[in-house]
């Protein structure tokens, strides 16, 4: 039956075109009709083209969506199909293996802060690829990323802050599958109520319509406005009233103005050697300063004793030196490899080690290259 179906739309698809070869009529009428059509689209006003262009998105949106979940029942049926999850999963097992070859291995032991920048990077770049193996299969996945991903990180930092967050990336990966089926019912929900959704709405529009003709409004849409835009515009008004007032006080002549502030200034005025008293201009007053600001500049100011004064708690990420070899946790000493001994620091400084290199080996020794 269904073969015979498809050959009944194959033979109606030929006379379909059969018909549009033999009526070129129709075909001039029907470019004629889109090109009006688009005409008034363009003689619309700006947002009101806007608005029926998203309106025309989402229209063609749910219609693909119909058509996708109506192919993927016949495809299916009644089976749930499971389709292959491997070239998802390679695509990860790809992802990982580079990304811990590229910053993984270049991060430094003890290094906290730099294992969290590389964590948020990681997230950043793979989570489309993370998504999708998920949903392929979520298993495999979680795999994959606890024994490639999260043990190298968190031996490298050592720190159990990365270790639980680490532990809550596996977690939400987990999730994934189910969120997915929580979105796509909800969609499927929504688009089935949505035809009673649009009714409900069309009714309590004219319901509002029609309150607003038995009160004498008849401007539409356009006069149900917030009571703030009625409220200003009556402001508005109030002045207008009050001028046609004065208007009828004074036989309906314009008010006219004071003399003095009507009055220009005499272009003779130089001439005139009558003493006459100035205006006094006030002085200006120096404000005296407030005790918030000197308060404020010398909080300022011992701010930056502090941050001068300030010691660090870690190794900075930037110290990069040939010579340099594996640093103590704690910040107080750094591997010489040419001596092949602890150069004693003290407060993660770097300083000493630069120091030393600088007295003790001026030259390279041999076999090494600064």
């Amino acid at each position: 039956e269904r073969l015979t179906d498809l050959e009944k739309d194959e033979e109606d698809g030929k006379d379909g075109k059969k018909e549009n070869e033999e009526d070129p009529e129709d075909e001039e009428a029907r470019k004629l009709k889109e090109k009006e059509e688009e005409e008034e689209k363009n003689r619309l006003p700006p947002n009101e083209r806007i608005k029926k262009l998203r309106m025309d998105v989402h229209d063609n949106t749910v219609r693909l969506w119909e058509r996708a979940k109506k192919s993927r029942d016949e495809i299916v049926g009644d089976k749930a199909l499971k389709s292959n999850a491997q070239p998802a999963l390679n695509i990860l097992r790809l992802f990982v293996d580079r990304f811990v070859a590229n910053e993984i291995k270049t991060l430094r032991h003890d290094d906290t802060r730099g294992a969290e920048a590389k964590l948020r990077k990681f997230l950043k770049q793979g989570a489309e690829i993370l998504s999708v193996a998920a949903l392929a299969d979520v298993q495999a996945t979680l795999s994959t990323l606890a024994m490639h991903f999260n043990y190298r990180l968190i031996a490298r930092s050592g720190s159990p802050d990365i270790k639980n967050k680490c532990a809550a990336l596996l977690e939400a990966v987990g999730e994934v599958p189910q969120l997915a089926e929580q979105f796509v019912q909800q969609m499927e929900a929504d688009l089935a109520d949505q035809k009673d959704r649009d009714r409900r709405r069309k009714e309590r529009m004219a319901a509002e319509q029609r309150e607003r003709e038995a009160r004498g409004d008849f401007s539409g849409d356009a006069g149900s406005k917030d009571t703030k835009q009625e409220a200003k515009q009556e402001a508005k008004q109030e002045p207008k009233d009050q001028k046609d007032q004065k208007k009828e006080a004074n036989g309906g002549y314009p008010e006219t103005k004071a003399p003095e502030a009507t009055k220009k200034p005499d272009p003779f005025a130089d001439f005139d050697f009558a003493e006459t008293k100035k205006p006094q201009a006030t002085a200006a007053k120096a404000a005296p300063k407030s005790e918030a600001v000197v308060a404020k500049k010398e909080d300022d100011r011992g701010a930056i004793q502090a941050a001068v004064k300030q010691k660090r708690t870690s190794w900075d990420a930037a110290f990069d030196h040939p010579y340099a070899g594996a640093l103590k946790s704690n910040g107080t000493g750094i591997y010489c490899r040419p001596c092949q001994r602890w150069i004693v620091t003290y407060e993660y400084n770097t300083e000493v080690f630069c120091t030393h290199v600088e007295r003790v080996h001026p030259k390279p020794p041999p076999g090494w290259s600064v």
